[in-house]
């Protein structure tokens, strides 16, 4: 039997009956800016490629930092594939896996995290 974050049992059919956020605009707009932060590491970082990757299946954004030097063989790498896992948000909008967070500050926090990885421009003041 399942229970409430306040021990109360769930009984079948109560979790259609809770209510679900919703993914909104404002999330949205964050994953947007999360890839293109994603984009600008990988292409501009000299030691860095960064993945961003939503699953529909799970509902979830996971973003990791690789190291290049850990890339495909193909690519220069030892084939690894090691990194940091930055962020591994489930997001609002499926009953069964509604976060008790909120998922907007996560992502803030998350583009912020990114931000602070990417290069100064024109190199260090």
């Amino acid at each position: 039997m399942s229970l409430t974050s306040l021990g109360t049992p769930i009984m079948p059919g109560m979790v259609s009956a809770l209510p679900v956020p919703a993914l909104t605009s404002a999330h949205r707009a964050l994953i947007a800016r999360i890839q293109d932060k994603c984009l600008d590491i990988t292409l501009g970082h000299p030691e860095l490629v960064a993945d961003c990757a939503y699953s529909g299946n799970t509902h979830e954004l996971c973003v990791r930092l690789i190291p290049r030097a850990h890339l495909g063989t193909e690519r220069g790498g030892d084939g690894s594939f090691r990194g940091q896992e930055v962020a591994h948000i489930y997001l609002p909008g499926i009953p069964q896996r509604a976060p008790a967070i909120d998922t907007t500050a996560v992502l803030a926090d998350t583009l912020n995290q990114l931000e602070a990885v990417l290069p100064v421009p024109g190199g260090a003041a």
